[in-house]
Order: C-alpha cells, then structure tokens, then sequence
C-alpha cells in the first residue's frame, strides 16, 4: 500500500505570518497606549518633566523624553512573540507599568500600557488577516 506524506511547512508558514501580523498590531497600539494621555488620579498638581515639559493637573500621558517608548524591542521566536522594554537607562519600565511611592509620598499610579494596547487589538482579525495573507 503506498502512502501519501505531505509537510506542514505551508501551515507553519501562514501560522508564522499570522502571528507576525498579530505582533505588529499589538507593538502599535502598544507605542499608541504610551502616547495617549490618561487620567490620573486628583492631586498631582504641577510636574516638571525631565523634556522640559510642564504638565498641570491629572490627565497625562507617561512619554516624558520617550526613552520607554523607544526601549520597546519586539523579538520573534517561532510561534511566540517577546515585548520587552528596557527605558533605554533612563526609566524604570517596571516603576512606569505596576506603580510606585514617590519619595514626596505620593502614589505614582501603575500605567499597564501592555495590557490596554492588547485590548486595543482585534487578536482574531489581525491574525487571520496575517494567517490568509490579506
């Protein structure tokens, strides 16, 4: 009896595309997430950024000089996608995303900019796209 084989090296391939697709569009609405101002909570009067920016009040963004943003480093390895943010020296990824006690005392709220890009993402929609080679 003869048999047939056939490899899933075009199935691996359109998976790989689709997870490529999905990468980039939750690395976008990540680097959105850490641009787009937000609300905070009252009593954060005047802050001097280190850009030389003057912000005033409780609704803002954590850009600052950008280091976070331009510290996001995508990597791809297979079926699986690495996020990693270093702050490039200059700012604490770790302090930006889960929060922290200023030395004044004050509560520095956590800004989960990963989990609020990925829900800007439709995950099903961009992979497909990716996956079908739209």
């Amino acid at each position: 009896m003869k048999r047939i084989t056939r490899t899933n090296e075009d199935l691996n391939d359109r998976i790989i595309a689709g997870m490529d697709a999905l990468s980039s569009a939750i690395d976008g609405a990540i680097q959105e997430t850490i641009i787009q101002p937000q609300q905070w909570p009252e009593g954060f009067g005047t802050t001097f950024r280190k850009s030389g920016e003057i912000v005033v009040g409780s609704f803002r963004n954590i850009l600052d000089l950008g280091n976070l943003q331009k510290s996001q480093n995508v990597t791809r390895e297979g079926f699986k996608t690495i996020f990693e943010w270093d702050g490039s020296g200059e700012t604490p990824p770790v302090l930006v995303h889960e929060g922290f006690t200023h030395r004044s005392g004050k509560q520095i709220p956590p800004r989960r900019f990963t989990e609020e890009g990925i829900k800007k993402v439709d995950v099903r929609k961009e992979f497909l796209e990716g996956f079908n080679g739209d």
